[in-house]
C-alpha cells in the first residue's frame, strides 16, 4: 500500500516559508511601547531602590536608626505630636512620644515624684533655625535641656525622693496644644507638677491675628490636616501622596526636607535685604497704618493668654496637679550681654519678621508678664518671667531667637529649682501629690 501523505497546517507551512526566507515574526507597536513603559518603570524603580537603600544607610550611620522617620506625626487631639519612631544621633523620642531616653510606666510608684515640661520647641529642645547666621547649634542632645539638668538637680538636693522631670514639649506648641496634651495624655501618668515653657508661639499669633481670635480655629497646620483628614479635592489626593512618600522614604523625605530649607532661608535672606529702619525698641509711629490697625485689633484680644492659662490651672488642680507657668526669654528682649553671635542673631531676626511682630513682642511680653502675675497670687499658681534669666550670663545662650543653647537650658534649669526650691523641699518632706485618680 501506498503511505498515506498527511497535509501540514497552514500556520506550520507559514512558519517555515518565514524562516526559508531569514524573517522573524513581527512585534506589534503596541506591545512594542508597552514593553518600554514596562522597562523604563522597571528601570525607574530600580534606580529608586538604590538610591533609598543608600540614603537609608547613610542616615543610619550619620544620624541613627530613626533619622529616617518623621518628627512628628498627626494627631486627633492635639493636631501632631512627636513621632515615637524617630531617633537622631542628639535625639531620642521614647514610646510614650516623650524626648526621654528611657519609657515612662504610667504607674508610679510611692517615692517617685514626677515633673512634665509642656510647651514648644523650646522645650523640646529645637537646635538653632538660623544656619546662615550661626551654624555650631545643629545638635542639642538628651542630655543637654532643661529636663535633663533640672532632674540631675533635684535627685542631687533630694536624694529620698526619686525625681522624673519628663520633656513632653511639642515643636510648635501654642497654650492650647498643651492643654489637649495634658487631658489626653499627661494626666494619665498622675504628674506631681507640669511646668509650661510657653510665650513665643502664642505672642507670635497673637501679633498677625485676626478680629474675633479663635486659637483652635487658627492651630497651625490645620489645612493640611483637613485635606488628610476631609479630602475633598485632587490636591488634597496630591498631598495625601506627599505626606505618604515623606512617611516612607528617606530620599525624598531628604529632598524635601532640603527644599523645604532652601526655600525658607532664601526668604528669610530677602526678607532681611529689604530692611526697614526700625527704632530700638519699636515706636507705633514707626508702624504703618495697616500694621497699627493689626496692632490695636490683636492688643484688644490679648486677655486670651491669661483665659488659657486659667483654663490650664484649673484642669490641673482637679487633679492636685501643681501648675508653673515659664514665660520663655527672647532674644529681642533680653538684658543680657550679647555675645557677637547673639547680636547677629538678633539683628537678623528683627529684620526677618518686621517691624509689627517686634513691636507686637515689646508690648505683648511685658503686660503679658504682669497680667500672669496678678492672676497667680490671685488664683494660686506659680508664674516665673524668664525675660530676665540671662541678664548676668555672660556666654551664649540663644542659638536664635527663641531657642537655648545648652547653656541657656543649664541656666534656666538652675532658676526653676531656686524658684520653686520652697516646694520642692516640702514634697520630698511630705511625699509626691497624690492625684484623683489614685
Amino acid at each position: 500500500m501506498r503511505p498515506v501523505k498527511l497535509e501540514e497546517p497552514e500556520q506550520l507551512k507559514e512558519m517555515r516559508r518565514a524562516e526559508g526566507n531569514g524573517s522573524s515574526m513581527q512585534i506589534s507597536p503596541r506591545l512594542k511601547t508597552v514593553i518600554f513603559i514596562l522597562w523604563n518603570v522597571v528601570v525607574i524603580v530600580a534606580v529608586f531602590a538604590i538610591l533609598e537603600t543608600g540614603m537609608r544607610v547613610i542616615q543610619h550611620r550619620r544620624l541613627g536608626p530613626g533619622a529616617y522617620e518623621t518628627e512628628a506625626v498627626h494627631d486627633r487631639f492635639t493636631g501632631w505630636r512627636n513621632n515615637p519612631a524617630f531617633r537622631r544621633a542628639d535625639i531620642h523620642i521614647n514610646r510614650q512620644g516623650f524626648r526621654r531616653e528611657g519609657d515612662v510606666p504610667v504607674a508610679k510608684s510611692p517615692d517617685t515624684v514626677r515633673i512634665f515640661l509642656a510647651g514648644g520647641s523650646a522645650a523640646f529642645g529645637t537646635e538653632g533655625l538660623y544656619p546662615e547666621i550661626d551654624n555650631r547649634h545643629s545638635r542639642l542632645y538628651n542630655n543637654q535641656l532643661i529636663d535633663y539638668y533640672l532632674e540631675q538637680k533635684l535627685n542631687q538636693a533630694f536624694p529620698g525622693k526619686h525625681w522624673e522631670v519628663i520633656n513632653a514639649g511639642v515643636s510648635e506648641y501654642r497654650l492650647h496644644q498643651d492643654l489637649a496634651l495634658i487631658e489626653s495624655v499627661l494626666l494619665q501618668y498622675q504628674p506631681d507638677y507640669v511646668l509650661l515653657l510657653d510665650g513665643h508661639n502664642d505672642i507670635a499669633g497673637l501679633s498677625v491675628a485676626p478680629a474675633n481670635y479663635d486659637v483652635y480655629a487658627a492651630t497651625a497646620h490645620l489645612d493640611e490636616f483637613n485635606q488628610l483628614a476631609n479630602p475633598r479635592s485632587v490636591h488634597a489626593a496630591v498631598f495625601f501622596t506627599y505626606t505618604w512618600l515623606r512617611s516612607n522614604s528617606a530620599l525624598f523625605r531628604f529632598m524635601s526636607d532640603h527644599l523645604q530649607l532652601s526655600t525658607m532661608r532664601s526668604n528669610r535672606l530677602r526678607s532681611a535685604s529689604h530692611e526697614r529702619k526700625l527704632t530700638s525698641p519699636v515706636k507705633f509711629s514707626d508702624l504703618t497704618p495697616e500694621e497699627q490697625a493689626q496692632f490695636t485689633s490683636s492688643h484688644n484680644q490679648i486677655s486670651f493668654y491669661l483665659r488659657e492659662v486659667r483654663q490650664i490651672h484649673r484642669i490641673l488642680d482637679l487633679d492636685g496637679v501643681k501648675a508653673v507657668f515659664l514665660l520663655q526669654p527672647e532674644l529681642i528682649l533680653t538684658h543680657k550681654p550679647l555675645t557677637d553671635s547673639e547680636r547677629r542673631l538678633a539683628d537678623y531676626h528683627r529684620k526677618v519678621i518686621g517691624p509689627l511682630t517686634v513691636y507686637s513682642f515689646e508690648q505683648f511680653n511685658p503686660e503679658i508678664a504682669g497680667s500672669l502675675a496678678s492672676a497667680a497670687a490671685h488664683d494660686g499658681f506659680r508664674f516665673l518671667d524668664l525675660t530676665d534669666v540671662f541678664d548676668h550670663t555672660p556666654g551664649q545662650t540663644f542659638s536664635d531667637s527663641c531657642h537655648l543653647t545648652p547653656e541657656g537650658n543649664r541656666v534656666i534649669a538652675e532658676r526653676i529649682f531656686q524658684f520653686l526650691g520652697d516646694s520642692f523641699a516640702e514634697t520630698a518632706r511630705t511625699g509626691a501629690t497624690l492625684s484623683h485618680h489614685d
